[in-house]
């Protein structure tokens, strides 16, 4: 029910806030709809009662007595008069070629047989009794019966406004009219679907609630809103129009929500919507995109401002570039947005502010320059740093009730170093996560419950399957056998383990199941978002041949390896690749050969990750007996995080010590 009222009213603020033509039409459409949904009513209502009536007619209490009288052979027509008066009047039917006739009934307006009778005996037995009771017949040579049925009649109503063709030409036309309109706009049903209105009242956000956003960001819409707000001002420096916008970056960083935000801010109405507008018909997404700003015009016009934003998400089908396609038509929606947009920078009646958001821009994706000259003004978001981080977690911390949150200010900042490379959005997700789980499991939301949710998101759930104890102790190796190649780099750095366990990006290793991954175990590491030296690659390969070593090492040579490394070869693969071909660093000709060459140089990079897979396996051989050791308590408690690993580890050293 609220949806529906939800759908009314946005329907009647289509209504308020269109052009005066567009109003006229939209209010015959709607008078029409509840016309038809009335006679719709009245129609459903009287075949109710015409059912009812007929189910009376067959089941007539006096028609099923005569029924039964006439069926009994022991009933002399006599007696059956005397016994189902008044009688209407008799019907003969007779037949010509056999001199047999057939007698009907009529009463209480149904017709019903009584018997097929010789003439003769009609005429010296049947017709005497008639007279006498003075009941007319007819003799007919062919009975019409279905003209002596009785049905109730079935009272079709008529359309209230417009009787059809008999009363008034007017209702063929105005259906015509409307089909015509209905037929031609199959692209603005499609639009009503693809986009939402939102007038600024309805907006609950503003700019101060663009927490970690970046403040330039945050200073371009600020100057932008200052530019609708005062274009005589922007005039004299050749700025006085309203600029088309770009926003690119990274999903989740806030673009929609900075639209709408802006919305706001200026108090005009916003068009949400993506750039998917096609509709499966040649021309279709070129009407959407018409329709759109036709949409848009009329919003300006009937805001105070004289202004309205048009916001159109996943905007790069419309601006790649053109002429890729063998279809002549492919294009025509792309045209039709630059035509639009020319339109509006030449109508200085009202502003319409235009802004595309797409994850990609030009460094990685081909997008037509007429299209970015229109664009005047780029906005680029990223994702958000370790301050901003902060800032974002605890916004939406503080949003929570007191009395359900335990996190302190350290634990914010925690996570704020493991959300590495997490947009706004994604950190809400986990906030909303770590909400739910807290509530299921009646305890107040903590560091544990953020850290499960934390892991439910990047992971997924997991599971201990006891009843794969062969395959454990296997992944148990492999899974450490990461680990440790971490552990040996950090230890000949700083030969302080109070130091490795405070740069180490472990989090935890487990030797649970996941099952969106169909992994049997796996370690989890913060993300790291510094620039990576030859040194780090190199570093990041052996630690993804860890695993690769390590079951190599216990299990007694490569034939006895499995496939569970398949994952880290992919990586490894693709990670070297990137370092010989595009980075350089094992070429003397600096360039980014995948751009240049097709075939690939693959014996120079086999050479260098044997040595770097020798790298890998030398450090478990050196590390075996702590690989051993830290196995044992892994398979014990299924999962170590960091603190326990190097509790383990001091406990390991010690014991050696002594």
């Amino acid at each position: 029910m609220n949806k529906l009222l939800e759908k009314i009213k946005n329907y009647l603020k289509k209504i308020r806030y269109s052009k005066p033509s567009e109003k006229i039409l939209l209010i015959i459409t709607s008078i029409l709809i509840i016309d038809i949904m009335i006679y719709s009513f009245n129609y459903y209502n009287n075949y109710n009662e015409y059912q009812i009536k007929l189910q009376k007619f067959n089941k007539n209490e006096e028609a099923v007595k005569l029924d039964k009288l006439i069926m009994d052979n022991n009933k002399t027509f006599n007696s059956l008069l005397n016994e189902i008066k008044p009688v209407e009047k008799i019907l003969i039917e007779k037949d010509g070629f056999n001199g047999i006739a057939s007698i009907y009934i009529m009463k209480d307006n149904i017709l019903i047989k009584y018997s097929d009778l010789f003439v003769g005996s009609i005429y010296n037995n049947i017709e005497p009794v008639l007279i006498k009771e003075d009941i007319p017949f007819y003799w007919e040579k062919h009975i019409d019966k279905s003209k002596y049925i009785y049905k109730p009649e079935f009272n079709k109503p008529k359309l209230i406004i417009f009787n059809f063709l008999k009363e008034n030409i007017i209702d063929i036309l105005l259906i015509g009219i409307i089909s015509i309109i209905v037929m031609q706009s199959m692209p603005m049903l499609s639009f009503n679907k693809k986009y939402e209105l939102y007038q600024p009242e309805d907006i609950k956000l503003d700019l101060n609630d663009l927490v970690g956003v970046d403040p330039e960001i945050k200073a371009e819409i600020n100057q932008l809103k200052d530019l609708i707000h005062n274009q005589e001002d922007y005039a004299k420096y050749g700025l006085g129009e309203t600029f088309h916008i770009l926003f690119a970056g990274p999903p989740g960083v806030g673009k929609t929500v900075t639209a709408i935000s802006l919305a706001k801010e200026l108090n005009v109405p916003i068009i949400l919507g993506t750039g998917n507008v096609e509709t499966g018909f040649v021309g279709g997404g070129a009407s959407v995109i018409k329709s759109l700003f036709k949409e848009g015009e009329s919003l300006a016009y009937a805001n105070e401002n004289k202004t309205a934003i048009i916001f159109l998400d996943e905007a790069q089908t419309l601006l790649r570039k053109r002429g890729q396609q063998k279809e002549k038509w492919a294009d025509d929606s792309s045209n039709e947005l630059l035509a639009q947009l020319e339109g509006i920078s030449s109508n200085r009646d009202i502003n319409i502010v235009f802004i595309a958001a797409s994850n990609f821009d030009e460094t990685n994706m081909d997008l037509d320059p007429a299209m970015l000259r229109r664009f005047k003004k780029q906005i680029f978001f990223r994702l958000p740093d370790l301050k901003e981080r902060f800032e974002i977690l605890e916004f939406y911390i503080n949003k929570l009730d007191n009395s359900i949150v335990s996190i302190s200010k350290e634990d914010i900042k925690y996570f704020s170093k493991i959300f590495t490379g997490f947009s706004p959005a994604k950190i809400e997700t986990v906030v909303k996560e770590a909400g739910l789980l807290s509530l299921r499991k009646g305890v107040k939301l903590d560091k544990k419950i953020l850290q499960e949710a934390y892991e439910r998101i990047v992971v997924g759930y997991t599971n201990r399957d006891s009843s794969k104890e062969d395959q454990r102790e296997r992944i148990i190796l492999h899974e450490i056998g990461h680990f440790i190649t971490d552990y040996h780099f950090l230890k000949e750095e700083y030969n302080d383990i109070r130091l490795v366990e405070e740069n180490i990006q472990l989090i935890k290793i487990s030797s649970e199941s996941i099952a969106k991954h169909s992994a049997l175990g796996y370690v989890l590491n913060e993300e790291d978002d510094r620039l990576k030296t030859k040194k780090d690659f190199e570093r990041e390969i052996i630690s993804l041949y860890g695993g690769y070593a390590s079951e190599e090492f216990f299990y007694n040579g490569l034939q006895n390896v499995s496939s569970g490394a398949h994952n880290d070869i992919e990586k490894v693969t693709k990670l070297l690749d990137k370092m010989y071909y595009e980075l350089g660093f094992y070429t003397n000709s600096k360039l980014n050969l995948n751009l240049l060459i097709d075939l690939k140089d693959t014996k120079n990079i086999e050479l260098i990750s044997k040595y770097l897979y020798k790298n890998s396996l030398d450090i478990i051989s050196t590390h075996s007996e702590l690989i051993l050791f830290l196995s044992e308590k892994l398979k014990e408690d299924w999962v170590l995080y960091k603190e326990d690993l190097f509790k383990y580890i001091k406990e390991f050293e010690n014991s050696k010590d002594t």
